[in-house]
């Protein structure tokens, strides 16, 4: 990373300002606590079904918790817009490869098939997301969740001009794995010479986000979706999350993985010492 030796210093020294910036604007415990009970008083006032809590990014800085808004977007940077739309959420998803073989109709809960969560080390959430609709699909193809772990750095850093570890758009993952195969983790350490260590898909395609499309694609893959981020839900902990304070934060994608009666069950890329293990529920229409 640093291209000159006699650079080295100086380098570290820059590093170490600015990481000592991050620190003092991160919230005190006492801080966190009272945001936490501000948020919680509200969510009582307008009788939500969720829960605030202390989690691993609420007493984040600004810019820190901002950097995990990765998601380029020119049609929701409004957040009155985003709102206006009510149940319709934009969202992108792989068709299953092998549709006319593999049919999913008992169930149409993907979390079973899912890798375990993962932290987000930059603005690469859109290459999270893409992974995990793609991981769900292998593992329920081969029948059983044996952890594939596909490398989201090697789409970051090769995705060219639709996404970086700064940000990216929804489709940037999906087109880079159809489009170039992707390692996995395990598969390039254990069989680098084979070539089915690495996946591809045939399609993916966008559709109407209205609430029966979203469960209708779940028959067949889990859903990749694009969603705005209010300061309320990096303290997100349990319940169906609705949007109660804050300013608008950016735009994310994360991976529905099932439904309820009246809410999405979605896979976050935060880390599992964030939310429910690293999943949220958040009700139809929200964000």
């Amino acid at each position: 990373m640093v291209k000159k030796c006699s650079f080295l210093i100086l380098v570290f020294i820059i590093f170490g300002l600015s990481n000592n910036c991050l620190l003092q604007e991160r919230l005190s415990q006492e801080e966190v606590n009272k945001m936490i009970s501000e948020i919680n008083k509200k969510i009582k006032e307008k009788g939500y079904n969720w829960i605030a809590g202390i989690t691993s990014k609420s007493a984040l800085s600004p810019e820190e918790k901002r950097k995990l808004c990765g998601i380029l977007s020119d049609e929701f940077k409004n957040p009155d817009a985003m709102q206006a739309v009510g149940d319709s959420l934009y969202f992108e998803y792989k068709k299953n490869e092998v549709n006319n073989i593999l049919k999913k109709t008992m169930s149409t809960n993907w979390e079973t098939w899912m890798s375990d969560v993962e932290n987000q080390e930059c603005g690469n959430c859109w290459a999270h997301a893409a992974t995990g609709v793609a991981e769900g699909l292998i593992h329920e193809y081969i029948g059983q969740n044996i952890g594939i772990d596909q490398d989201e750095m090697h789409i970051t850093n090769n995705a060219g001009g639709c996404g970086d570890c700064d940000d990216g758009y929804t489709y940037c993952g999906m087109s880079f794995i159809q489009n170039s195969k992707v390692r996995s983790e395990q598969g390039i350490n254990s069989f680098p010479n084979y070539d089915h260590a690495y996946w591809t898909i045939n399609n993916y395609s966008g559709h109407s986000g209205s609430i029966n499309a979203i469960k209708n694609s779940l028959n067949s893959s889990p859903v990749l979706a694009q969603m705005s981020v209010y300061e309320d839900f990096y303290s997100y902990d349990d319940g169906i999350y609705e949007y109660t304070t804050g300013a608008y934060e950016g735009e994310h994608a994360v991976v529905i993985v099932d439904y309820g009666a009246d809410y999405w069950l979605c896979k976050n890329s935060w880390g599992e010492d964030w939310g429910d293990d690293g999943y949220f529920k958040i009700a139809f229409g929200e964000c």
